[in-house]
């Protein structure tokens, strides 16, 4: 059990075994109880509705690491304010998926530097961390990662420098094209390389467009462009290695979080009065 102001070990990527000190007005309550070992089923779920709390994806979080066990593409829609942004990378990253073994990491696509190192704050205050360590950053002139980063928020030039160096993405195992209903030359070349990369290097890859609004066809046309390589992660298509599925292209789910609204009530003050004309 973790005690304030006890220090407890930690093993973190090519580092020995470091130690780390919570604050005890800085730790969560949930974060008690937590280790980073393998959790069973019940824990991580627990896990997540705790960090989830009471926003409105809550509805559909347990749906969201769902489908990604069988899909490698996933279209989501929530309204602002829905928790979409700081609380689906900590659901992936908890839910402790096959794609995100042997230490691969999430990478989260914001469209602006301010929202990167924001969604970057927030992700580790959910934590009780700092910066840099389980969640990370990078945007131009400026980066906050570690060995031990497992969520990396980065910006749409980052993210392209990083697919021109490296197509495969090792290390990567999934990506969150958010805010993608802004649209920019960047984002839609982001998912384009990325399409590229889980069609002809990694079938396991999975890619999450998460966006505002899917009006316009869009969600339309977002299906059909991904669902060219996306097809179900089942057994026979891991055992046939990179190179494609035997099976046709599955279907690309798409995930909509109502959010949450409340009564509007209009109160007319009638005609102006005189002396303030």
């Amino acid at each position: 059990m973790l005690q304030h102001g006890i220090p407890y070990p930690r093993v973190c990527r090519g580092q020995q075994l470091a130690t780390r000190r919570f604050r005890p007005q800085q730790q969560q309550p949930w974060l008690a109880s937590r280790t980073w070992s393998i959790h069973p089923a019940q824990a991580a779920a627990a896990d997540i509705d705790s960090i989830v709390g009471n926003l409105p994806i809550r509805e559909v979080i347990h749906q969201i690491t769902q489908a990604l066990n069988k899909h490698n593409c996933l279209v989501l829609q929530a309204p602002p304010g829905a928790g979409k942004t700081s609380t689906v990378p900590l659901a992936l990253l908890l839910h402790q998926p096959k794609y995100l073994q042997k230490h691969k990491t999430i990478i989260v696509l914001e469209p602006r530097r301010v929202a990167a190192k924001a969604a970057a704050r927030r992700m580790a205050t959910l934590l009780g961390e700092p910066v840099g360590r389980t969640v990370g950053y990078r945007v131009k002139l400026e980066s906050k990662v570690s060995s031990c980063t497992r969520i990396e928020v980065v910006t749409e030039g980052i993210l392209l420098r990083r697919l021109q160096q490296d197509p495969e993405l090792q290390g990567v195992g999934a990506i969150l094209l958010d805010e993608f209903h802004e649209r920019s030359l960047d984002a839609d070349t982001s998912l384009a390389l990325t399409l590229d990369c889980q069609t002809w290097a990694r079938p396991h890859l999975r890619l999450v467009v998460m966006s505002a609004t899917l009006g316009g066809d869009l969600a339309e046309d977002l299906q059909e462009l991904m669902s060219r390589g996306a097809a179900a992660d089942t057994t026979s298509s891991i055992a046939e290695g990179p190179g494609g599925s035997s099976g046709a292209p599955a279907a690309v789910p798409v995930i909509v979080s109502e959010g949450r609204s409340y009564p509007v009530t209009t109160q007319y003050l009638g005609k102006p009065c005189e002396y303030l004309l």
